[in-house]
């Protein structure tokens, strides 16, 4: 974490000092790496070495999502939904926060000329294990919803539910890891897709205790800027951002101008949790309605906002595939709660989570900005994809016509 210490003088010189401290995210958490194997080991024949032949890797690693995933199912439908969704929770909020706080401390890193290998490296690391644990708990928190049962607001306590659970923590976190490598290792058995990975690497005493084999790095990136959204575009976000082709896309698709949806989005993180970014809520549909409809002036709809933000049992099941119960694929669906951070239960309630707000908040801004996909699933276009193809077009035509950067 970065802290600015008092104005100093060095040889006549004022200038401010920067400190950088960090450590394994992991242990903050109580979280070792023998514990890490321990459950690794209990998945799988996993032994502390390389697995250099390309199937035999995504054998080991399709058995150990195969057994989370039966696992994680079985805990939703043996424990009460409250209680599934409230440590998913924690443990999202937790990381998510910690994560930011990292990113900005990246940010200055990299502002301040910064290249220290020992700070590149710990940052690194624990920019990757927050990625894995947080992409694993927004595709899992998705499934909660699908075999959310018997949800009752009477049950919840909140001191007993809104706890560490430290084996949940840690499948999240491999499940995270071995999503994450599969999908390498996938895309290197398609040649077209020049993808150079091609097995993996097992560690008994490392954070990550696995790691893709790769044939050799030809694309050399910066891990301490890597994972900063925002880092594209000097001004992420003008105020004809409702004017641009992506703005005019959204409110074809939603009924709801972009800026006002960040203004409601502000709001709730402002209002409801006075600044929290750990904190959640749990109310009612009807309040929550009311609650979007008095944030801003103009009036949104709140009717149309619950429509298209509130993620659905129903909608998330449109993603489901064929003779599948659980949805797997990461970052790909339009019905996904990177996108729609607010969460339907079947006792007409809604949970709201300030992280969820602000990763929402952050995630759609940058595709306002710096282009990309927001979904693949389901293919057919639709206005915001419309929208984010001329913004594409946009950004290749600004970079194409930019004069050469000098070399470093």
């Amino acid at each position: 974490m970065p802290w600015v210490l008092p104005r100093a003088y060095f040889i006549g010189v004022e200038m401010d000092m920067i400190l950088f401290q960090t450590r394994s995210v992991l242990l903050d958490y109580g979280i070792s790496p023998e514990s890490i194997i321990t459950q690794l080991r209990a998945y799988g024949s996993f032994e502390e070495k390389e697995y250099t032949n390309t199937d035999e890797a995504v054998d080991l690693l399709l058995n150990l999502t195969d057994k989370i995933q039966h696992k994680m199912v079985e805990r939703f439908i043996r424990e009460n939904t409250y209680d599934s969704f409230l440590k998913l929770l924690w443990i999202f909020d937790e990381i998510h926060s910690r994560y930011l706080a990292e990113k900005t401390a990246r940010v200055k890193l990299v502002e301040n000329n910064i290249d220290d290998e020992g700070i590149n490296d710990a940052f690194g690391n624990n920019r990757n294990i927050m990625r894995y644990i947080i992409d694993s708990c927004n595709v899992w928190l998705e499934n909660c919803a699908l075999f959310q049962h018997d949800v009752d607001s009477n049950s919840v306590d909140i001191k007993k539910m809104f706890i560490l659970d430290t084996e949940l923590f840690i499948d999240l976190f491999l499940y995270g890891i071995a999503s994450h490598t599969l999908s390498l290792l996938m895309l290197s058995k398609n040649k077209e897709m020049h993808c150079p990975y091609y097995g993996i690497s097992v560690f008994f005493s490392k954070d990550i205790p696995i790691e893709p084999i790769k044939y050799h790095p030809f694309i050399y990136y910066n891990t301490v800027i890597t994972g900063n959204q925002n880092v594209l575009s000097g001004v992420p976000l003008t105020s004809d951002a409702n004017e641009t082709a992506f703005g005019k896309g959204f409110k074809n698709e939603t009924n709801v101008e972009f800026l006002l949806f960040l203004a409601v989005i502000h709001s709730f993180q402002c209002n409801m949790f006075s600044g929290d970014d750990k904190a959640l809520n749990i109310i009612p549909k009807e309040d929550f309605i009311k609650y979007v409809e008095s944030y801003t002036n103009p009036q949104v709809n709140g009717k149309d906002f619950y429509e298209h933000f509130v993620l659905k049992k129903d909608k998330i099941k449109t993603h489901l595939k064929k003779d599948e119960e659980i949805i797997w694929s990461i970052g790909v669906n339009k019905n996904r709660y990177e996108l729609r951070p607010f969460i339907e239960l079947d006792d007409d309630r809604v949970i709201i989570s300030y992280g969820a707000l602000e990763q929402a908040k952050q995630l759609w801004v940058s595709y306002q900005s710096n282009g990309g996909m927001c979904y693949t699933s389901p293919s057919k276009t639709d206005p915001i994809k419309t929208g984010m193809e001329i913004r594409n077009k946009e950004l290749s035509d600004e970079y194409s016509g930019a004069p050469e950067a000098p070399v470093r």
